[in-house]
């Protein structure tokens, strides 16, 4: 299969390069913003695109799929998926396979608080959330504060106790919940909405830096 794998210079895309060009038979286009990102260089071919934000970043990736012969693009980033989510028909009408979740779960997987919602409709056990650091009790303290559309853990803040919340901060803009002491795990997931295909590979994040694990 003929694949273009985006963000090239981040972790994960370094490593989706690596796994497709293992497989003989398989070619692997990898595009980035910055022509240093490492994994531009350990795959077949390689193209800069524009940041997903660009008005022509759609477009050059389209193009560029178009001249590579690519089947499958493979979204790397939090804020590709929406854009190329929106787009998906589009590339499906030009042969291509967009890997990116429809739309409407794209956005809330990329909003925290929909994202807690959507869970707890589930009975997926949860730290407890509260609307503002000034509803948690005391005894309920440490709290975390998340940006509700916040990537890499930027913006993240920790309140050891009440009164904590620093000057500037806007309440309405975080997820705030209990601090969870312990290990940190993560689930990457990748399914086959045509079929029952579904891997499933959960991480220990020993050591994570700006939101990405280094080492696990």
């Amino acid at each position: 299969m003929r694949i273009l794998v985006t963000a090239a210079g981040a972790g994960p895309g370094i490593a989706v390069v690596k796994a497709i060009r293992s497989d003989p038979g398989s070619f692997v286009l990898a595009v980035d913003m910055s022509p240093r990102a490492a994994g531009l260089y350990l795959a077949h071919e390689r193209a800069l695109v524009p940041s997903a934000r660009d008005p022509e970043y759609v477009d050059r990736l389209l193009a560029l799929a178009r001249e590579h012969g690519i089947e499958m693009i493979i979204p790397i980033f939090d804020t590709e998926t929406p854009v190329l989510a929106r787009e998906r028909e589009r590339f499906a009408s030009a042969g291509i396979h967009v890997a990116v979740n429809p739309l409407a779960c794209v956005l809330r997987a990329n909003d925290k608080l929909e994202s807690y919602r959507v869970c707890a409709a589930a009975g997926l056990p949860q730290p407890q959330r509260f609307d503002h650091p000034h509803d948690a009790p005391p005894e309920r303290y440490p709290l975390v504060g998340k940006l509700l559309q916040g990537v890499g853990g930027k913006g993240m803040i920790r309140l050891a106790a009440p009164g904590d919340l620093p000057t500037g901060i806007d309440p309405a803009q975080l997820l705030w919940q209990e601090w969870v002491e312990g290990e940190e795990f993560s689930i990457d997931t990748f399914g086959d909405p045509d079929s029952e295909v579904f891997a499933a590979v959960p991480r220990l994040r020993r050591i994570v830096k700006a939101g990405q694990m280094v080492d696990g």
